[in-house]
């Protein structure tokens, strides 16, 4: 999704310069400190400290040399938060946490400790400093600014990690006029991240399951800023009555994670099931209206969408979701014969 990471901070960060574009990384350069950056699309954020080209992966060790022998400048390394006592290097190597040479991997705390007046504490730290080898061919020294936030322990199974919820309602081309559609809002990250950064006439978050819908409704009721909103309507609805509910052509937007069928009982097939739900999805949605989809790449889409003439693909992105393959499609609702 790195092209609508591109999009979201060319817009948020007007002195942006943006140097590297991966699939999962942007090395870019800001004046803004990282307190004023509000960037929700990422889970990560690092202050670069060097960086270096490096197509071999055993070169690691060399990079790590290279720092050693120039040095550091005080202030790159330096935290002034006086809660901040301690540290630790954390190595990764394609995705995968490694160990560096002990000779190394002290020569660099040494010299870390000495400049910062952290002192090592390889177990638990306040300050995180990361030797990082992309398969791209980089190696980069980081200093970790954002906290680690384990989503495994407060995110329930399925759900979105908020990042990806920022992401799709940006793909949506969020508008402050709009009225937006979750009709698959599971636990609420769409219809939630986009009430909390996206100014919104009207939201509606619908799932067949009350459970949900009650999770929903908690989340709302302890959140300040949530409870505070007239906006957002939550309901118990099945796709297959979404036309009831909703009068047609009144939605601008639908965003949404639809089930994938790794959990959920259906009782028809998947993409029996996804034609159905983008029949109902398109009476509601107005002619120009958007559509966002995260579905499993195993779906057929093309197939899935055969006959639906006035629904046009704008954009398929390959993503990964929690490590399972899936695509992030964006549709455009068009009256048959206008060109896209």
């Amino acid at each position: 999704m790195q092209f609508i990471i591109k999009d979201i901070l060319e817009s948020q960060v007007p002195d942006i310069k943006i140097y590297q574009l991966f699939d999962g990384a942007v090395l870019f350069e800001t004046a803004k400190i990282y307190d004023n950056l509000n960037l929700q699309c990422f889970n990560n954020i690092f202050s670069v400290i060097n960086f270096a080209e490096n197509k071999k992966p055993n070169s690691m060790d060399s990079f790590i040399r290279k720092i050693v022998n120039a040095g550091l400048e005080d202030e790159i390394i330096s935290t002034n938060n006086e809660n901040c006592n301690t540290f630790r290097i954390i190595a990764s190597l394609e995705n995968q946490l490694v160990s560096i040479d002990k000779e190394l991997k002290a020569k660099l705390e040494n010299l870390i400790s000495s400049q910062s007046k952290l002192k090592v504490n390889r177990s638990e730290s306040d300050v995180e400093f990361w030797i990082l080898y992309r398969t791209e061919g980089f190696c980069y020294f980081m200093k970790r600014l954002s906290k680690h936030t384990a989503y495994d322990k407060i995110l329930n199974r399925g759900e979105l990690h908020p990042e990806i919820a920022f992401i799709m309602n940006w793909f949506a081309d969020a508008n402050k006029n709009d009225v937006l559609l979750d009709p698959f809002c599971g636990n609420g990250p769409i219809p939630l991240t986009r009430a909390l950064h996206f100014p919104t006439k009207q939201i509606y978050a619908f799932d067949i399951d009350k459970a949900m819908i009650n999770v929903v409704r908690r989340k709302i009721a302890e959140s300040k800023s949530l409870s505070e909103m007239s906006n957002i309507s939550i309901k118990q609805v099945d796709i297959r009555e979404l036309d009831r509910e909703l009068p047609d052509e009144s939605v601008d937007k639908i965003v949404t994670d639809p089930p994938w069928g790794l959990y959920e009982n259906i009782k028809m097939g998947i993409e029996e099931f996804y034609r159905l739900a983008i029949f109902k999805m398109n009476k509601v949605l107005k002619y120009n209206g958007i559509i966002v989809l995260l579905v499993s790449r195993q779906i057929d889409i093309d197939a899935v969408l055969n006959g639906f003439h006035d629904l046009r693909i704008l954009q398929n992105f390959s993503v990964l979701v929690s490590g399972k393959k899936a695509n992030l499609i964006k549709l455009k609702k068009l009256n048959v014969g206008t060109p896209v």
